[in-house]
C-alpha cells in the first residue's frame, strides 16, 4: 500500500533513524552528514521520497527500508545519488535495486551450490541479511564510483544505439542485475561505465545478450546455463582481466566520438565482430575464456587490440575465432602453454594494425595456429640463453612489422608445405635476427609463383618457400641468416639465381660435407662486396648442381696437407678478383670441364686436392716445396684466358706437380713489381731459383 508522508516527517523519520539504527545497520550518528539527508531530499522532492521509502513490504512496489537509504546517503556522492536517482526515476532505480538484491541473495555460495535463499520462491527478500549479500554497498560502490554519473543513468534508463521494445525491459533490468551481482567487483564495471565514450554502446552489448531471459531468473537457471549464458560467458572474461581499465577498449570499437555519428559502424562492429569473439567457436567455455583471458591480459596497450578487432571485416572475424581456437590452451604444460601469449605480443609488437588484418584476413587458419604454436613452443629463451615468454612473440612481431608488402609473407606461410618448418627456422633463429627474413621478403624481386611439384620454377617469394620446404637443416638456414651481416647479399644471390633449387642444392652441399659447415658459406657470403654477388650468382647458375658437392668442398676450412678446402676467405678472394659476368662463367666452367681425378706426382687425386694445391697448399716437385700460386693469381690466369676448355684441358692434362712450379717461376708469382726485391708472397723465387727454373 502506498504512504504519502508530509516532508517534516520524512525529514524527522530520518534523522531519528540516523541516530538509533533499526537493527540491519548500525546507527551511523557519527559520520553521518544531516545536511545530506536534507540535501537529497530537497533535491528529489516529496513525490519521488514518498516512492523511495514506500512500504518496504508491499508486494507490488516495495520501497527501502529508511536506514538502507541512509545507507546510500551516507556512501555515496549526493550529487550523484540524487542525479541517478532523479533522471533513472526512484520507481526504475528500485527496480534494479530490488533485482541486485534478489539476484544476489539467490547467488551460489559455499555449501549452496545452487544457493541459500530461492526469493520469490520459498523466500523473501526480508530473509536475506545483509550479512548474506550487501546489494547497499553493491550499488553504493557503482553510484560512487562514477566519473560522469549521466553514463550510469544512460545505461539503467536503456538509452541504446536501437529501438528497443519496452516489453523487455524488466529482462534487461535482470540482466544488467546480473553483471553487477556476478562480477561481484565494482572496480571492473566502474572501470568500464567510466571508460566507454558513449554509455548506449554497454546499453546495446547488454542487448545483443541472452535475448530470451525470462525474468525473474532462478540460480539453478543460472548454473545450468539454461538462462544468462551468454552474459555468463563475459562474467567469467571480466573475472578473467587483471587490469579493469582495460575491458572498455573493446566495448569502444569503431566509437571515435560521443553520439549518434559512429552509431552504424559501431552497431556492426559490436554486433557481428565483438560479440562473435566473445562467444567462440569450438573450444569449451572454459578455455575460450581463458584464452581470451590470457590475450586481454598479455596486450599491454590495449589501443592496437580495439584497432585490430575494428579494422578487420566482418568476413574474417571466424577465421580469427577459428585462430585462436586453434592455438594450444594456456592451460596446457609447457611448452605448449604460451600461444596466447605469443599472440597478444604479436599484437603489442606490431606498428602498424592494418599488417595483422591482412594476415588474419589471409593466411589459412591451421597455418597461423601452426606457426605460432610452433613458435611459441620453441623459442623459450632470449639471445643470452635466459628464459624468456616474450621471445617468441617478439620474432614474429619483428617479421610482421619488417615487411613491407605483407601479402608477400602471407604468400609464404600459405604454400610452406609444413608449417612447422617455418616454426623451424624462426626457432633456430636468434630473436635479434629475425627482421632478416622481413628483409629477404622485401627484397626478393619478381611475382610470386610456386609449385611444388616443380620447384626450380619458383619466382618471387615462392623461391624462399623453395628454401623453407627443401634446405635440409632448417637449423642452418638459421645460422645462414644469422650469421650473414648483410641480407642484402643473400636476396641478391636469391634473385639472381633465376633457378632457386640450383641455391638450395649448393646449401644441402654444404650442409651434407663433412669438412665444411654452414659457418664457412656465411663466411664466403661475408667475404664477398656487394658487387660480387652477380659473379657468385653466375657461377652457380652455370654449374647448373653440376659441382655442388666440389664448391662446398672448396669453401671448407684449409688443412696445410690439402686434405680439406682452400677455406671461405681464399674461395671469396677468387670470385672478387674475377674480372665481372663473363669471368664468373669462365670460371664455372673451369670448374665443370675438370676431371674427377688430376694427377700429382705419378698417382691421382681429387679435383678437390688438385686445386686446394693449386692455389693455396702447393706441391713438391724435384724435392723443393713450392707455394700455391694464390686465388688473385688463378684469377688473373681464368680473366685473361681465351675460354675455360683450354685451361681445363692443361689441368687435365698435365700433373699439377709440374703445372705450379711452370707457373709460378714463369709468371713470376709473388714479385708482381718484377723487382727482383724481397719479400715475396708467395715465394716462388727460392724454390724455382734452386731448381734452375729462372726468376
Amino acid at each position: 500500500m502506498k504512504r504519502s508522508i508530509a516532508k517534516p516527517c520524512i525529514l524527522a523519520a530520518l534523522l531519528f533513524v540516523s541516530c538509533m539504527g533499526t537493527g540491519d545497520i548500525e546507527p551511523m550518528k557519527s559520520t553521518m552528514d544531516d545536511s545530506a539527508v536534507g540535501r537529497f531530499m530537497r533535491e528529489l522532492g516529496p513525490g519521488e521520497m514518498d516512492v523511495l521509502l514506500n512500504d518496504p513490504n508491499d508486494p507490488a512496489e516495495p520501497g527501502l527500508p529508511i536506514d538502507h537509504l541512509l545507507y546510500l546517503i551516507d556512501k555515496c556522492s549526493v550529487d550523484k545519488m540524487v542525479e541517478v536517482v532523479k533522471r533513472c526515476g526512484a520507481r526504475k532505480t528500485l527496480h534494479l535495486m530490488s533485482a541486485i538484491r534478489r539476484l544476489g541473495c539467490n547467488r551460489p555460495v559455499a555449501g549452496y551450490p545452487l544457493g541459500r535463499y530461492d526469493i520469490p520462491g520459498t523466500h523473501r527478500c526480508a530473509d536475506c541479511g545483509l550479512d548474506d549479500y550487501n546489494y547497499l554497498d553493491a550499488v553504493a560502490r557503482l553510484v560512487d564510483g562514477m566519473v560522469n554519473a549521466g553514463k550510469l543513468v544512460s545505461v539503467i534508463n536503456r538509452l541504446g544505439l536501437e529501438y528497443a521494445d519496452p516489453a523487455t525491459d524488466d529482462a534487461y533490468m535482470e540482466k544488467l542485475a546480473f553483471l553487477i551481482v556476478y562480477l561481484d567487483d565494482p572496480v571492473k564495471i566502474i572501470a568500464l561505465v567510466n571508460g566507454v565514450i558513449d554509455a548506449r554502446d554497454i546499453v546495446f552489448f547488454i542487448d545483443q545478450m541472452d535475448a530470451g531471459t525470462a525474468p525473474p531468473v532462478s540460480t539453478p537457471d543460472i548454473v545450468s546455463g539454461a538462462q544468462l549464458r551468454g552474459l555468463g560467458v563475459v562474467v567469467a572474461l571480466f573475472r578473467g582481466v587483471v587490469d579493469p581499465g582495460k575491458m572498455h577498449y573493446l566495448v569502444n570499437g569503431a566509437r571515435t566520438v560521443e553520439g549518434p555519428g559512429d552509431d552504424a559502424a559501431q552497431i556492426e562492429y559490436l554486433r557481428h565482430k565483438l560479440l562473435p569473439v566473445i562467444a567462440g567457436g569450438t573450444d569449451p567455455t572454459t578455455t575460450w575464456i581463458r584464452k581470451l583471458s590470457v590475450m586481454i591480459n598479455g596486450v599491454t596497450r590495449m589501443e592496437r587490440l580495439r584497432s585490430l578487432m575494428r579494422s578487420l571485416a566482418v568476413a574474417d572475424i571466424p577465421l580469427v575465432v577459428d585462430v585462436w581456437t586453434r592455438c594450444d590452451s594456456p592451460d596446457l604444460a609447457p611448452p605448449h602453454e604460451n600461444s596466447i601469449g605469443t599472440m597478444a605480443r604479436v599484437v603489442d609488437g606490431v606498428e602498424d594494425p592494418a599488417k595483422l588484418v591482412t594476415i588474419m584476413g589471409g593466411v589459412t587458419p591451421a597455418h597461423m595456429a601452426g606457426l605460432v604454436n610452433g613458435v611459441a613452443a620453441g623459442s623459450r629463451l632470449d639471445d643470452d640463453g635466459n628464459a624468456d615468454a616474450g621471445a617468441a612473440g617478439r620474432k614474429l612481431a619483428a617479421v610482421i612489422d619488417g615487411t613491407a608488402d605483407i601479402d608477400d609473407l602471407v604468400f609464404v606461410m600459405n604454400n610452406v608445405s609444413a608449417i612447422t618448418a617455418m616454426a623451424d627456422l624462426m626457432n633456430a633463429l636468434r630473436v635479434a635476427s629475425a627482421h632478416k627474413v622481413s628483409i629477404l621478403l622485401n627484397d626478393i624481386e619478381g611475382p610470386n609463383s610456386w609449385n611444388p611439384l616443380l620447384g626450380s620454377s619458383a619466382t618471387g617469394v615462392g623461391k624462399l618457400v623453395n628454401m623453407i620446404d627443401n634446405v635440409t637443416t632448417l637449423a642452418d638456414t638459421a645460422r645462414l641468416l644469422d650469421g650473414v651481416g648483410d641480407p642484402a647479399k643473400l636476396s641478391g644471390l636469391i634473385n639472381l639465381i633465376g633457378n632457386s633449387s640450383l641455391l638450395v642444392g649448393f646449401i644441402n652441399a654444404v650442409i651434407a660435407d663433412p669438412r665444411a659447415d654452414i659457418a664457412d658459406l656465411t663466411g664466403l657470403i661475408n667475404g664477398l662486396d656487394l658487387s660480387d654477388v652477380p659473379k657468385t650468382a653466375r657461377i652457380i647458375s652455370d654449374l647448373n648442381g653440376t659441382r655442388d658437392a666440389l664448391m662446398a668442398s672448396l669453401i671448407a676450412p684449409y688443412a696445410a696437407d690439402a686434405s680439406a678446402g682452400l677455406g671461405h676467405d681464399h674461395m671469396a678472394g677468387l670470385i672478387h678478383s674475377i674480372g665481372a659476368l663473363d669471368e664468373a662463367g669462365r670460371l664455372a666452367g673451369l670448374l665443370a670441364s675438370l676431371n674427377p681425378v688430376l694427377a700429382y706426382n705419378g698417382s691421382s687425386v681429387t679435383v678437390r686436392e688438385g686445386l686446394v694445391r693449386l692455389m693455396r697448399a702447393g706441391v713438391v716437385y724435384q724435392g723443393r716445396a713450392f707455394p700455391g700460386l694464390g686465388s688473385v693469381h688463378v684469377a688473373a690466369m681464368i680473366n685473361s684466358a681465351d675460354g675455360a676448355a683450354d685451361l681445363a684441358a692443361v689441368m687435365n692434362g698435365t700433373g699439377i706437380e709440374m703445372m705450379v712450379p711452370m707457373i709460378g717461376c714463369g709468371d713470376r708469382v709473388g714479385d708482381p713489381g718484377g723487382d727482383g726485391l724481397p719479400p715475396f708472397d708467395p715465394d716462388f723465387r727460392t724454390p724455382c731459383t734452386a731448381c734452375g727454373m729462372g726468376w
